[in-house]
């Protein structure tokens, strides 16, 4: 629940404890995504971006929120969509909702090359 990388200086604080040999540990591990939520921030990152010591890619994939009232300034209501593709990627699809259409729509795709 807990995030291991943040956008904003302000959610420091909010990182997971040990989240750098957690990342270390699960990434010599095998792992592909980390899911994320706690921040209320949604983003999809290659965690290389904030451990570059890691062994292998992998990616940090933020939750925004879905369907609360509790969400940060400046991001809607909105959830991630990860669809694989192929053995070694995935897709990862933000869809905000617009108060306007009562409706989630989607804003953003990101593809992931997976380290297989």
């Amino acid at each position: 629940h807990q995030p291991v990388q943040i956008t904003l200086p302000e959610d420091e604080e909010n990182l997971l404890i040990g989240h750098a040999a957690a990342v270390r540990e699960w990434s010599r591990a095998g792992v592909d995504l980390i899911l994320g939520g706690h921040i209320h921030v949604p983003f999809v990152r290659p965690l290389r971006e904030s451990h570059p010591g890691i062994e292998r890619d992998a990616w940090i994939v933020q939750a925004g929120t879905a369907v609360s009232a509790r969400v940060r300034a400046g991001a809607d209501n909105s959830v991630q969509v990860i669809l694989r593709r192929a053995p070694t990627q995935c897709l990862v699809e933000r869809w905000d909702h617009t108060l306007d259409a009562h409706a989630f729509h989607r804003v953003a795709t990101t593809p992931v090359l997976l380290d297989r």
